[in-house]
């Protein structure tokens, strides 16, 4: 095998490297993301059983949710807000108007 074939098989096989580790941590972010989405469900009193709803109109709001937790930039005092670690409202929380939404359909379901 000559030196160029062997620099060309270890540079496909270090970018398969890389889009593997970029996929994991992806991934991992967004686990994150939904971890603290359905805790935040459930610390504003709502169910997070709501999230499996195939009501469309609390399914697009559970969709807005879900995309404004993954675009989060405060998971930090997310964090520590869920922990009991922060007293206020959840006034950092992009999600809060949409959580009084969320209230008013699934009250008007049951």
């Amino acid at each position: 095998m000559s030196s160029t074939m062997l620099e060309a098989t270890i540079a496909i096989l270090m970018m398969t490297l890389i889009a593997v580790l970029v996929i994991w941590y992806l991934k991992y972010l967004a686990a994150g993301s939904e971890k603290r989405m359905m805790n935040m469900i459930d610390r504003v009193g709502l169910d997070p059983e709501m999230a499996t709803v195939e009501d469309p109109a609390i399914k697009r709001i559970i969709n807005d949710v879900r995309s404004h937790c993954r675009k989060c930039q405060t998971e930090g005092v997310c964090e520590r807000w869920l922990a009991g670690e922060i007293e206020e409202e959840n006034i950092f929380y992009p999600n809060a108007p949409l959580f009084v939404q969320l209230k008013r359909n699934t009250e008007s379901i049951v």
